[in-house]
């Protein structure tokens, strides 16, 4: 919750001139409006599956439903996405560390959703460094000439 303050005049009980008496406020007493605002941020993605619970640890209250299978499929690729551009703008080891786990989690969660098994996976990858080669040789392709 966020509380914010906003000053609205100053009081004065009774005029000087009132009934012969001097003026009943003392010091300068400011008036002061109070209003209390719940915080809600919107996420609209998907994740991991005990983040409801963590965020209930937390006192507050996260608002979730289950996929459907296109909005789950959709919103794995999406992670992807998020997670491959957080791999991006990690700079240390231990960060794209971290950041590669999330990787490997959603193309894992993806698999499985597709029943594509680990093995065949590897099997593909391992097919595609054969075939095309892997990354290891660290060759950039700046341009193919006729």
């Amino acid at each position: 919750m966020v509380y914010h303050f906003w000053p609205v005049g100053q009081a004065v009980k009774t005029p000087a001139s009132h009934a012969g008496n001097a003026g009943s406020i003392p010091a300068r007493v400011t008036i002061f409006y109070f209003l209390v605002f719940s915080m809600t941020k919107i996420f609209n993605k998907l994740v991991r599956d005990r983040i409801p619970e963590i965020i209930t640890s937390n006192s507050k209250v996260p608002v979730i439903h289950v996929a459907s299978d296109d909005e789950y499929f959709c919103s794995l690729k999406d992670k992807l996405l998020e997670e491959a551009n957080e791999v991006f703008y990690s700079v240390s080891k231990k960060d794209i560390a971290e950041e590669l786990a999330d990787v490997l989690e959603v193309v894992f969660s993806i698999s499985d959703f597709l029943s594509i098994s680990r093995e065949e996976l590897e099997s593909i990858r391992k097919k595609k460094a054969i075939e095309r080669g892997s990354f290891n040789s660290r060759i950039f392709l700046e341009k193919v000439e006729d």
